[in-house]
């Protein structure tokens, strides 16, 4: 077999042509299997959004639960909600200070309740931009929501 070190310098050549078609030619399969996967994990991602919300509604005394909040047509992001009126938005730094007042159990929940909204976050938002990326590569300019009925 010979290698680029067997071949005099003379020699050496473009083997391989162009390919003027680009390099998605061909792939629109594999992309529309790629975006069906993107879309089906952002809508698990706001399916746990719901679950996570869910659960701190049912705590009981609470002071505090997680809301769903739509940023833009398909933007989700976990936000801290006050329980009583007037129930505005607060922020786990306002809220972690008051975390002693609680029983211990209650107070570690709330902590992991924080870390787990701050992935499922983060993970909808890479999730959207992943879509968003695909969508770019399909040429197209469809919402990239995906199909999950994010209304």
């Amino acid at each position: 077999m010979e290698t680029l070190m067997d071949v005099p310098a003379g020699q050496m050549g473009v083997t391989q042509g162009v390919d003027r078609k680009g390099p998605l030619k061909g792939k629109g399969g594999a992309l529309a299997q790629w975006h069906r996967q993107a879309a089906h994990k952002l809508a698990t991602v706001h399916e746990a959004m719901q679950v996570l919300a869910q659960a701190t509604r049912e705590v009981q005394g609470r002071r505090w639960s997680l809301q769903v909040h739509r940023l833009r047509d398909t933007a989700w992001q976990l936000r801290w909600r006050e329980a009583s009126p007037p129930r505005s938005h607060t922020v786990w730094e306002c809220i972690e200070p008051e975390l002693s007042q609680l029983a211990p159990g209650l107070a570690q929940w709330l902590r992991e309740t924080q870390d787990s909204a701050v992935l499922l976050n983060h993970q909808e938002q890479v999730a959207r931009y992943e879509l968003k990326t695909i969508a770019r590569l399909l040429g197209s300019r469809a919402p990239h929501g995906g199909e999950h009925g994010a209304g």
